[in-house]
């Protein structure tokens, strides 16, 4: 029994020494902290009303694109989408019967310009925009042309407006 006694109290006492001794080196290293705050733009936009339309009728209406950005905050483009019911590069809105009637729009009042998304032919054509701080507006020129075989009833069709920064 004394040597187990003997052993345990020799045992303690390495335990002890053990924990009394703390390293005395050590290393240190940094970590990085960061984070990107996006700035908050907003978007928004007015209906293309065409109205009501005679049949062989051509109907040119302006609509808008609001953004309010902050000052400076880079926009690399405002891209409209080819809408619901596109056929290849052409918008068209959907009506009675599966009838379909197309419709374009453009950039500028000469219609010139196509407004697109970046992403197909003569729809390719993007705006782009630098935040004032204040709510900026981008007319959308909209062209309609109906002939007289031009199925009467409702047309509709939903175009994307989306704003990348």
């Amino acid at each position: 029994m004394k040597k187990i006694l003997l052993i345990l109290a020799c045992l303690t006492g390495l335990a002890t020494n053990a924990l009394a001794s703390t390293p005395t080196t050590f290393s240190l290293t940094t970590m990085e902290v960061v984070a990107s705050v996006l700035p908050v733009i907003q978007v928004s936009a007015s209906t293309i009303n065409f109205g009501n339309v005679i049949a062989g009728d051509t109907v040119v209406v302006v609509a808008s694109v609001l953004i309010t950005a902050p000052n400076g905050a880079v926009y690399s483009s405002i891209d409209l989408d080819r809408g619901l019911n596109s056929e290849g590069e052409y918008r068209r809105m959907s009506g009675p019967n599966l009838e379909y009637l197309k419709y374009e729009v453009f950039q500028d009042a000469a219609m010139q310009v196509p407004w697109g998304d970046g992403t197909f032919g003569p729809a390719s054509r993007v705006v782009t925009g630098v935040g004032t701080g204040f709510t900026q507006q981008y007319d959308v020129y909209a062209r309609l042309k109906t002939t007289e075989h031009t199925l009467a009833g409702d047309y509709f069709d939903t175009i994307v407006v989306q704003v990348n920064y």
